[in-house]
């Protein structure tokens, strides 16, 4: 949802579901912010709050808003101001001056100022994201860096807050009006206040040469928990899984030719609802096996065909489009996962990961197992999953959300736990939906390839833009650009 600055577009409620699913950046970018596309943004906001159920902090989050998109078109505006006036917007006595006239001058002429910060390429960004610990991220970037004069008036509004008790209190105060008196602050956080927060949940900081505002929302956590209880009760109960037809029609070929196990391997490789049961079944002694063919060499021919008779109730046969799609994207999620620790270890920047590729290839493709068995179900297994959502309390929440792709990743790690001895595997795919990486991430853990590997199939599928991916988590996999992402891309599509 990335608008191509000041041009405008419908609304995208498929975009910011994907944003939702995938808890990555909605953003949106003005140089002039005309009516229009302020208008366009609180849209966005409320669209944004309708989807994560938090509709009830919109009238508040809505003034919040408007009031960090002024601030950030004023400070832009002054950039141009005191630049065009010969001033130094950094000089505390210069600042002085040149507030002195900034109101009345850019009031009368306002469009030429505007026009003046475009030439310059000053913008304004507008960041939504919901985040893997249920917060939401409002933000404001715009590359004019707070001067030392701006900092300090900030601090001061923040520092005498606590002096009001109410937003009418605050009204009727004789404050200091050259920059708008500053009550827009200090109202913000009495809003902030009125839904549960406080000024920790605002911030103002510069970063990268930009300045950014920023206020952070926990959302209700009993989604969150429904939705896990969803997803332990189900993995307990279901004892049929979807399987492609052709796959499975394949897979007994070979098994009534000779079992050739380079075939088996072959099939295995591209189909994770197979691997997972192959897998399950070879590590009924807890043993702990995440290699197709080291599972295949543990078990007889007998077995395997045991395991997959020509007719079983453990298996759903499916031969719809969209099952297929996931199927083969989940596969490309696992080549992505074993050729990104391959590069990791031809670059030695591997210390930390305890896995070997073979076993990286298996975790990116069963990462994905949680949206293959959501896909694939039977009429009668989402009857069975329906009633359990409708037992939940929260479950008018909860039946718009459950089919998140964060929480589909928790899904396949209910699954695996049923047949895994717990185990780092595990703990690896718990922890891969965690794609806000911070920033002081030092080194590649096995979680980060897995949640790279997502990241790069989706925006393969281009349903992602590069803006949305947290750059720090492509640095750990050894990306730093665009261009270096599309080439790695092009690199793997090659070779297969």
């Amino acid at each position: 949802m990335n608008e191509d600055l000041d041009t405008l577009k419908e609304i995208d409620a498929q975009k910011i579901k994907k944003a939702l699913e995938y808890q990555v950046p909605i953003e949106v970018t003005t140089y002039t912010l005309p009516k229009s596309m302020e208008m366009y943004i609180h849209s966005v906001l409320s669209e944004f709050l309708t989807a994560c159920h938090q509709n009830h902090m919109e009238q508040y989050l809505s003034f919040c808003l408007g009031e960090l998109l002024t601030n950030a078109k004023k400070a832009n505006t002054k950039r141009v101001y005191f630049k065009e006036k010969g001033l130094d917007i950094n000089d505390e006595e210069q600042y002085a001056v040149g507030m002195e006239t900034f109101k009345t001058d850019t009031l009368s002429d306002i469009n030429h100022y505007l026009e003046l910060q475009k030439k310059s390429g000053l913008y304004i960004k507008f960041l939504l994201q919901i985040r893997t610990d249920s917060s939401v991220r409002i933000e404001i970037r715009n590359n004019a860096k707070l001067t030392p004069t701006e900092k300090k008036r900030i601090q001061d509004k923040l520092d005498g807050v606590k002096q009001y008790k109410s937003i009418d209190e605050v009204l009727t105060s004789v404050m200091d009006q050259s920059e708008g008196a500053g009550l827009g602050i200090i109202i913000m956080i009495l809003m902030l206040e009125k839904i549960g927060l406080s000024r920790e949940n605002y911030q103002v900081m510069v970063s990268n040469g930009e300045t950014v505002t920023r206020i952070f929302l926990p959302c209700d956590s009993s989604i969150q928990d429904g939705l896990n209880e969803i997803y332990k009760d189900y993995a307990k109960t279901i004892n049929a899984f979807p399987i492609l037809k052709d796959n499975y029609n394949q897979l007994q070929s070979i098994l009534q030719n000779g079992c050739d196990k380079s075939k088996l391997v072959e099939l295995f490789q591209k189909d994770a609802m197979l691997t997972f049961l192959l897998l399950s079944y070879a590590n009924k002694g807890k043993s702990n096996q995440f290699k197709i063919s080291a599972a295949l060499d543990s078990i007889s021919d007998d077995e395997l065909k045991s395991l997959f008779p020509k007719e079983s109730s453990r298996v759903v046969l499916v031969e719809n489009a969209e099952y297929k799609e996931k199927l083969e994207s989940a596969a490309k999620t696992a080549i992505f996962s074993y050729n990104i620790a391959k590069n990791l270890r031809d670059f030695s920047k591997a210390q930390k990961l305890k896995f070997d590729d073979e076993e990286f290839y298996v975790l990116g493709l069963l990462n994905n197992l949680g949206r293959l068995l959501i896909s694939g179900l039977s009429k009668e297994q989402r009857s069975e999953l329906d009633k359990i959502i409708s037992d939940l309390e929260t479950k008018m929440n909860i039946k718009g959300v459950y089919n998140s792709e964060t929480n589909y990743s928790m899904f396949s790690y209910y699954l695996l736990s049923k047949s895994f001895a717990s185990s780092e595997h595990l703990e690896c795919l718990k922890k891969c939906s965690n794609w806000d990486v911070p920033s002081e991430l030092d080194a590649c853990e096995p979680c980060h390839v897995i949640a790279a590997s997502n990241i790069m199939n989706y925006f393969e599928q281009k349903e992602l833009e590069y803006y949305q991916i947290n750059r720090y988590l492509l640095q750990a996999v050894g990306i730093e650009s665009e261009s270096q992402l599309n080439e790695f891309i092009a690199k793997i599509n090659s070779i297969c």
